[in-house]
């Protein structure tokens, strides 16, 4: 489609050639791992900079939002908008075992408790 034109006629009966907008054809990256999907970090926000220039190399401009949207401008001046689901996923949760559950596992060998009470 990218490729096709479309033959209309204007006022005075001459062809016009109606071209594709570059916007037409942005690609959405693979999504960014951010802490909080609401509230990008500038570290986060330069991640998604980074990864929509990288499958959209004619963009000209894109901002990122802290909210996760951005809008990618390129070179004809067409504009378009990512959504957050577009461009980040929470990270997946770090779970840490408590300071007790570490003692009693080193406590125990073998099954068999190394610990007096």
């Amino acid at each position: 489609m990218k490729n096709q034109l479309k033959l209309l006629k204007n006022s005075k009966e001459e062809p016009v050639v109606a071209t594709e907008k570059e916007a037409d054809s942005i690609q959405a990256p693979s999504l960014t791992p951010v802490s909080n999907e609401t509230s990008l970090t500038a570290e986060e926000i330069s991640s998604v900079i980074e990864a929509i220039k990288g499958v959209n190399p004619t963009a000209v401009d894109v901002q990122v939002n802290a909210d996760a949207t951005a809008v990618v401008t390129f070179a004809d001046g067409s504009r378009t908008t990512l959504t957050a689901n577009q461009l980040v996923k929470a990270k997946p949760e770090v779970r840490t075992e408590s300071v007790s559950n570490k003692r009693n596992r080193r406590a125990t060998t073998d099954g068999v408790s190394t610990r007096s009470f």
